[in-house]
């Protein structure tokens, strides 16, 4: 099942300076069965508040990462809006981070933290940032089997 983030062209101005509409971030499920025909699942969402960005300002989301059974690595790649740039992580399971030549980020841990993942990453949004605007991520995940993809839009 597939949800994404939804950021509206609702547009109204205060001293200048324009706002956008953006709903919360909702989740994307992936289940996998494993070889012992034990149903395995790993569940991703991420949201952000206020539901509005400010352009010229730091937007932070934050992002959660639930999983059952045993990951040996875990990432998830975060595709930003055009200008907008990575710029910090927090959160209790603070990951490694890189940002990509196509200016996307990927979040990464090689010994992954306990069930549930948290973490927060702020993203600041240029001056220029009107309309609509959609974060997507794929959660890439490894257990013994293999590497797995869960799409969170």
């Amino acid at each position: 099942m597939k949800k994404g983030i939804n950021i509206r062209p609702s547009f109204w101005t205060n001293r200048g300076l324009c706002f956008a509409l953006v709903s919360l971030f909702t989740f994307a499920v992936f289940s996998v069965t494993a070889s012992a025909q034990v149903s395995q699942s790993l569940e991703a969402s991420h949201s952000v508040d206020p539901e509005t960005y400010r352009v010229g300002t730091e937007l932070v989301v934050t992002t959660q990462i639930t999983y059952e059974g045993i990951l040996s690595a875990v990432g998830i790649e975060v595709n930003l809006p055009d200008g907008w740039t990575y710029s910090e992580t927090g959160g209790d399971d603070n990951p490694s981070a890189r940002t990509l030549d196509s200016g996307d980020v990927e979040f990464y841990w090689t010994q992954p933290p306990g069930n549930p993942i948290d973490f927060t990453y702020t993203l600041t949004v240029p001056e220029n940032s009107v309309g609509k605007k959609q974060i997507s991520a794929i959660v890439k995940y490894r257990r013994l089997g293999g590497e797995e993809q869960a799409v969170v839009e």
